[in-house]
């Protein structure tokens, strides 16, 4: 499905958008990578348009600082919840009207 199409272009759309949530799974490694830089950007700009909503949705895998993050937005930590239990909470939200 993504043969010859502009992920520049395609990925902005989705992240920007069409996605109702973005999770972004932080460590050094997310913050470093060429696309996920791309995404991140992307799903700031629609953060930004929607004044403060629950869009991004962080959970830190290692501690990392991400680009035009600010340290206020709350996060789930691999170091404080087991996968099992930040999937439950994703799927609480996901079901959620908002």
């Amino acid at each position: 499905m993504l043969w010859g199409k502009n992920l520049v272009e395609f990925f902005d759309d989705i992240y920007r958008k069409q996605a109702r949530y973005c999770v972004m799974l932080v460590s050094p490694e997310y913050r470093d990578r060429m696309w996920t830089q791309h995404e991140r950007r992307s799903a700031q700009a629609r953060a930004l348009e929607e004044r403060g909503g629950e869009y991004i949705l962080l959970v830190v895998v290692e501690p990392a600082e991400l680009p035009g993050m600010p340290p206020n937005v709350g996060y789930l930590s691999l170091a404080q919840y087991p996968i099992k239990r930040i999937t439950e909470i994703l799927l609480t939200k996901l079901r959620s009207k908002n």
